[in-house]
């Protein structure tokens, strides 16, 4: 019995190569008119999956008839293909994500590696200043940088008067009031931790040196306004 191509009519005899149709027709179509390469024709015989032919697959003006219409080899390729390009794309966009985080990191390395870098510059510094010789030992020159760093946090004040009062309370209250008062009047309003009369005779015509020590260094108060309290 010969039959015809359900794309062509032509006739479709058994020694002919084709592939039946799944769809609505249910004919035979030859292979030149099946649209499919030899790849796709080659797993659909094997694999004996379902295909519907072009005419199958034409969309229908009926809504109904083209919500039920057959998958194809050619719908699932573009389906893959799709799906494998946003697949692709948000890839990228993790691999990218993850790129800025470890460059961001890197700089963040990179800056804390400059800051240590400095400040062991600094050290150097500190200590070929202590040390230029090389004669003192590291706990001498740790020391040395030690009292160093105590002394920025003073503050030495001259001509300050000097309390007559007989009780040593009363006379270091009356030193801290004068420091802050002078204080305030730059517009510093931290107050001191600490004020010390230097020297050990007391002479009420001649004020002691008052020393003034600052909880940190970024209490204290630099030179040029020291000139100023003088």
């Amino acid at each position: 019995m010969v039959n015809s191509c359900g794309i062509c009519d032509g006739a479709i005899t058994p020694n002919t190569p084709s592939l039946k149709c799944t769809g609505k027709c249910r004919k035979s179509i030859h292979i030149k008119c099946c649209g499919l390469s030899e790849t796709e024709i080659g797993f659909t015989q094997n694999s004996k999956t379902a295909w519907s032919c072009k005419k199958c697959v034409e969309p229908s003006s009926s809504p109904s008839s083209s919500s039920s219409q057959p998958l194809t080899l050619e719908s699932v390729h573009k389906l893959l293909i799709q799906q494998l390009t946003l697949f692709k794309e948000e890839i990228i966009q993790s691999i990218t994500g993850r790129l800025d985080d470890i460059d961001s990191r890197l700089r963040a390395l990179e800056n804390d590696h400059t800051v240590n870098k400095k400040e062991l510059e600094s050290v150097k510094l500190s200590v070929n200043s202590i040390n230029p010789n090389g004669n003192m030992d590291m706990e001498t020159v740790l020391n040395e940088m030690e009292d160093r760093r105590r002394r920025q946090r003073n503050l030495i004040l001259f001509n300050v008067p000097e309390s007559k009062a007989n009780t040593p309370e009363v006379r270091i209250n009356a030193d801290m009031s004068a420091t802050v008062e002078r204080l305030s009047k730059l517009g510093v309003g931290v107050k001191p931790a600490k004020v010390v009369r230097l020297g050990h005779n007391r002479d009420l015509r001649k004020p002691r040196p008052l020393k003034v020590i600052f909880s940190n260094e970024s209490d204290a108060i630099n030179r040029s306004k020291c000139q100023r309290l003088n």
